[in-house]
């Protein structure tokens, strides 16, 4: 969910008293603006624990309780609800809390005791929860930020630098800015940008920085495979492709995301090579990236291939889920029938879904 969305469904889980909300993202400090912003919207008040401070109050940023140790927190939480109700408690950093452990199990005892008192605990992770725990309350996922939610970020930070910088981007170049950085976390748009301010001027010129700045971010995550692209590669015959790539390449112009979006006309998902070995599929793929201006990824199947249970499927979805994070791009599947092949294995079915899902 984006974060108005993801917002206003907290607020009324907590108005609820839904003893604890779990909230799936990396980006804290979203979470923990968003957070101060329902406690003054609607006169709440929290606690927060995180490893580096203890316990301290959310608006005010008074501390509580400086032990920095979960135990420590858990142990003050549980005698704090024996005499206070409707109390708020947000935890961060929690680990160990994927399955039956001890912090997992003392935290479960706190969320029994704590629902009788009316109390929430929100717990901010990216990590997969205890099912004995998780099913004691709700799940959210915040999202990245949108488009329309990086466009206002990008504009806010550079009209800030205004009377110090020369900024001179159209209202395209912020629009082509928050497409090129789209999927990247609030905190990581803003170093980004942060780096072009120090150069004193922020012009057109910028946009293909921001791109190569994506690219560096992801050129080492499993399984895919950041692919350079001679300037000059052509590719001979093939008609039927080069006037399909022609014929496309005007639609993944991000500045007409918003027309194409209100007449209904959806963006090129894919084209499927087949021939024999040598025939020049990889060297399509790489035609089709350098025709359309955009990044090439190559998608190892076996690289994502591992040996412990559930590992492959993961590693398979985090793949795809950053070839996701990183578009507008050409993700190159080399070889896709030794990946995903027709077995009787649980694994390559399972990977076989992930991937249609």
């Amino acid at each position: 969910m984006n974060y108005n969305d993801t917002k206003e469904y907290l607020t009324r889980y907590i108005k609820a008293r839904i003893p604890i909300i779990t909230i799936n993202s990396l980006e804290k400090d979203r979470i923990l603006k968003m957070l101060n912003e329902i406690s003054n919207e609607n006169n709440m008040n929290f606690n927060i624990f995180q490893m580096s401070q203890g316990i301290t109050d959310l608006k005010t940023n008074t501390l509580i309780s400086d032990d920095k140790t979960i135990m420590s927190a858990f142990d003050y939480i549980s005698e704090d609800i024996k005499y206070k109700e409707n109390v708020n408690y947000i935890l961060s950093g929690i680990s160990d809390i994927n399955e039956s452990t001890i912090v997992s199990r003392y935290l479960l005892d706190i969320v029994e005791q704590i629902e009788k008192k009316s109390g929430v605990i929100i717990l901010i992770t990216n990590e997969y929860v205890w099912n004995n725990l998780q099913r004691l309350g709700i799940s959210l996922t915040l999202n990245y930020p949108s488009e329309e939610e990086l466009l206002i970020t990008i504009k806010e930070l550079l009209h800030s630098y205004k009377n110090q910088i020369d900024i001179k981007w159209k209202e395209e170049d912020y629009k082509l800015a928050a497409t090129y950085l789209q999927g990247l976390s609030e905190m990581e748009v803003k170093n980004i940008v942060s780096s072009l301010i120090v150069k004193g001027t922020i012009d057109s010129s910028d946009l293909e920085e921001l791109k190569n700045a994506k690219k560096t971010l992801f050129n080492e995550i499993a399984g895919l495979e950041l692919i350079d692209i001679d300037e000059d590669l052509k590719v001979a015959g093939l008609n039927n492709l080069i006037d399909w790539i022609n014929e496309k390449k005007a639609l993944t112009n991000p500045s007409l995301k918003e027309e194409l979006e209100r007449r209904g006309i959806k963006h090129p998902k894919g084209v499927l090579l087949t021939g024999v070995p040598g025939c020049g599929k990889s060297l399509c793929s790489k035609v089709i990236a350098q025709s359309l201006n955009i990044p090439l990824y190559r998608l190892d199947l076996a690289t994502v291939q591992g040996q412990y249970v559930g590992q492959s499927e993961k590693q398979l979805k985090e793949a795809l889920d950053t070839a996701e994070y990183v578009s507008p791009c050409v993700l190159w599947i080399d070889e896709i029938e030794k990946g995903l092949k027709e077995t009787t294995s649980s694994v390559t079915s399972k990977m076989i879904g992930q991937f249609l899902f």
